[in-house]
């Protein structure tokens, strides 16, 4: 594959704060965002969704552009690997509050979590995957404003702090998207011109 410019990488979503986060975890101030949703299937399978996400991103980005997209999901241990890939559904009904809720009767290691995210990035026909991984534990209740999604339940190891009480900074020093984009730039290192 010959080198592209880095300026052409594109990051695909809906979500501006996940473009911001990139931006800073990448090291790319100007990194192009194409806001495009995808609808997404209803798998507990990470991969099964990215791979959906960049089906449904070829048929609207320009076939000369390199891009990514992701997925996140929170994964509780007891629950045996829910929400999972159907975070965005849990989300959606019964929010943060009602996660807390229905763990009301689980104590230390049943409330152990993990936070997911797979990147997946296209370019002229080639996907590769990238996986990142946080542990910790889902808190009593939500706590904190900053972010979005699920981190107002999710403390990661070694933290007293939800991802949403931490600063963007803080968050971005262990996240599960820090660990896949660790990967992802030695890829991006190997094909792209600084």
């Amino acid at each position: 594959m010959p080198n592209l410019k880095y300026a052409s990488l594109t990051f695909v979503s809906k979500n501006k704060q996940k473009h911001e986060e990139y931006c800073s975890l990448l090291g790319i101030a100007n990194l192009d965002f194409l806001d495009i949703s995808a609808a997404e299937p209803h798998s507990m399978n990470l991969e099964t969704i990215v791979g959906e996400k960049v089906r449904q991103a070829t048929q609207q980005v320009p076939d000369y552009l390199p891009f990514f997209v992701e997925h996140t999901a929170l994964v509780i241990d007891e629950w045996k690997g829910l929400p999972g890939g159907l975070t965005n559904v849990f989300l959606s009904t019964v929010g943060n509050v009602g996660i807390c809720k229905m763990m009301k009767g689980y104590k230390g290691s049943e409330r152990l979590a993990k936070a997911r995210v797979v990147i997946a990035y296209y370019y002229n026909g080639d996907i590769q995957i990238f996986h990142g991984e946080a542990s910790g534990c889902i808190a009593s209740e939500p706590r904190g404003k900053n972010n979005f999604g699920w981190a107002p339940i999710f403390i990661p190891d070694g933290a007293s702090k939800t991802y949403a009480e931490m600063s963007f900074e803080e968050k971005n020093q262990s996240s599960m998207r820090k660990k896949a984009v660790d990967q992802f730039k030695k890829y991006l290192d190997l094909h792209f011109e600084f």
